[in-house]
């Protein structure tokens, strides 16, 4: 796994507060001292975990249970891809 950038996190920042609040990505949170992983939030019918992580190539979308969800080249497409992964059925 690679580290994310500053910028990168500053983006992802960026991102997530210029979401409406009618978009179910809640929250954010990484370690400062080795972002090797972002914990994206993320609330609709009930509360979810995923994990990003940068690769080479791409970014990674993991669920809560560390199965891929989403494999993308572009950050800037991150609040799209939280947004399309279905929540868990009742």
């Amino acid at each position: 796994m690679k580290l994310f950038s500053e910028t990168e996190i500053n983006n992802i920042e960026q991102m997530w507060r210029a979401l409406g609040g009618d978009h179910p990505w809640t929250g954010w949170a990484t370690l400062p001292e080795n972002p090797d992983e972002i914990w994206i939030f993320r609330s609709r019918a009930n509360w979810r975990r995923f994990i990003l992580r940068k690769t080479d190539a791409a970014y990674v979308l993991f669920d809560d249970t560390q199965n891929s969800e989403e494999v993308f080249e572009e950050l800037e497409s991150l609040a799209n891809k939280v947004g399309q992964v279905p929540a868990l059925p009742n």
